[in-house]
C-alpha cells in the first residue's frame, strides 16, 4: 500500500496535550479524512522488532499486505477490506481499550503509552488482541510457515 505518513514527536505536550493524546487525535482525524485500509501508530523500537530485520541487510520481513499485515501496535485502523474480510462484529468485540468506528473501518487503541509497547502487560494484551482477531491476519517472525490471509487473496496462503 503506498502513502506513508510519519510524525516524529519529541515533546511531552503537543498544542496543550499529552503527546500520547495528541498523537491520538491526529490518527483518529488522519483516518477519518483519508479511510485508509490500514494504519497505525506506534514507537520505531516496536515496529523494527516486529516487522524488520538487519542480518544480512535491512529489510521489512514483515511488511507483504499480499499475505498479512505487520503486527498490531499502540493504535490500529483496519479499514474496510479487513473489516469486510475479519467481520465487523468480531472486530469491534477485540479485547482493547478503545474500539472507535470510523467511516467503513474501525480503529482499536491496544493500552494507553505508545512509547510503553515493549512493556509486558502491553505486549499481553496486544497478543490477547491478535488471538481473537485471528493470527493469519498478521506475520509472524517466530512462524514463518504460518497459513495467512489478506483481502487480496481468496483463500488462505502459505508462505
Amino acid at each position: 500500500m503506498g502513502n506513508h505518513i510519519t510524525v516524529q514527536v519529541r515533546k511531552s505536550k503537543v498544542e496543550g496535550l499529552d503527546a500520547a493524546a495528541w498523537l491520538g487525535e491526529l490518527f483518529v482525524e488522519l483516518c477519518r479524512n483519508t479511510s485508509p485500509v490500514w494504519g497505525s501508530v506506534r514507537d520505531d523500537k516496536e515496529y523494527w522488532t516486529k516487522v524488520m530485520t538487519e542480518s544480512p541487510v535491512v529489510s521489512a520481513i514483515g511488511r507483504d499486505f499480499g499475505k498479512y499485515l505487520p503486527g498490531l501496535f499502540w493504535m490500529n485502523f483496519l479499514g474496510k477490506p479487513y473489516v469486510n474480510l475479519i467481520e465487523k462484529s468480531r472486530l469491534a468485540s477485540t479485547p482493547s481499550l478503545t474500539v472507535q468506528e470510523i467511516d467503513e473501518g474501525l480503529c482499536l487503541k491496544l493500552y494507553e503509552d505508545p512509547f510503553k509497547g515493549s512493556e509486558s502487560l502491553n505486549r499481553k494484551s496486544e497478543e490477547k488482541a491478535r488471538q481473537h482477531i485471528g493470527v493469519q491476519y498478521f506475520f509472524q517472525r517466530e512462524n514463518k510457515a504460518q497459513e495467512t490471509a489478506s483481502p487480496w487473496t481468496t483463500e488462505t496462503s502459505r508462505n
